[in-house]
């Protein structure tokens, strides 16, 4: 029977993490780097279909931008939603963003990231500050919307819907499964 040598994971710092480069997106969790599976085809489709139907609410949107939840140097982390939404023209470049700067984070579930998307980064974003955490999930047809922050996370949820309704800036939004695609 042999045994394997498993290196523990590498830790790193913020300068680090974003000095980093690499084809694929990555995320800063706890000091360490984490990969992320690229998105398909159709979930980028419906992240853009997202986008387009949440402009009309006055927000500039983008994925894949870094937002920081912890920049505490021992357990720093920066999560990087599949989609980001801002204020329009309240941020023009940024390597990252503060959650008091986000109006809204969405994540389309996978297979490979279900627990995380449904469990870790909501209590994760709530606890940042994040006001509003859209967890769109495809494969089961369902969203949910997470909302009124609280001390451990977020303390409203409306989910196994086949849409939702998103205040967002003072405009209510319906986001229907069926128009992400």
């Amino acid at each position: 029977m042999s045994s394997a040598s498993v290196a523990a994971p590498r830790r790193m710092t913020l300068e680090e993490f974003f000095e980093y480069e690499h084809e694929f997106k990555h995320e800063l969790v706890a000091g360490v780097l984490e990969m992320c599976p690229p998105e398909g085809f159709g979930n980028r489709l419906g992240l853009t279909r997202l986008g387009r139907l949440l402009e009309s609410a006055g927000v500039d949107w983008a994925p894949d931008v870094g937002v920081m939840l912890d920049p505490t140097p021992a357990r720093a982390t920066v999560r990087v939603p599949d989609f980001v939404a801002v204020r329009a023209g309240s941020i023009d470049e940024a390597r990252t963003l503060d959650p008091s700067d986000v109006v809204l984070v969405a994540e389309l579930v996978s297979p490979s990231s279900r627990r995380k998307d449904w469990q870790i980064k909501a209590r994760e974003y709530g606890r940042a500050g994040v006001p509003l955490y859209l967890v769109i999930d495809r494969q089961r047809q369902r969203l949910a919307l997470f909302t009124h922050r609280g001390v451990s996370g977020y303390e409203h949820v409306t989910q196994d819907a086949s849409q939702v309704t998103v205040p967002l800036l003072g405009t209510d939004i319906v986001v229907a499964l069926s128009e992400l695609g």
